[in-house]
């Protein structure tokens, strides 16, 4: 059965999830101006630009890449509560 607990804590993670992809997203569009987001440099995949190249992008960028990181921990997080209570 599903308690009131249990789906808070679902829709919680869902929307850290969401929150998580959403600021990712956000921060690979934020690049310096000149930066091909899909260039080899990249691996023609713009995230690598939020993951492994952090210093091409804007301040804007960074601050959403915080974002990212402090969502990913959160979820993680819920992830590996879940485990251990349901």
């Amino acid at each position: 059965m599903l308690t009131a607990f249990k789906l808070v804590y679902i829709l919680t993670s869902l929307v850290v999830f969401l929150a998580n992809v959403i600021f990712a997203s956000l921060a690979s569009y934020e690049g310096k101006e000149g930066i091909n987001r899909r260039d080899r440099r990249y691996c023609w995949n713009p995230f690598n630009l939020v993951y492994y190249h952090p210093e091409d992008l804007t301040e804007k960028g960074r601050r959403y890449r915080r974002l990212h990181f402090a969502c990913l921990g959160v979820f993680l997080g819920m992830l590996a509560i879940s485990g251990v209570f349901f």
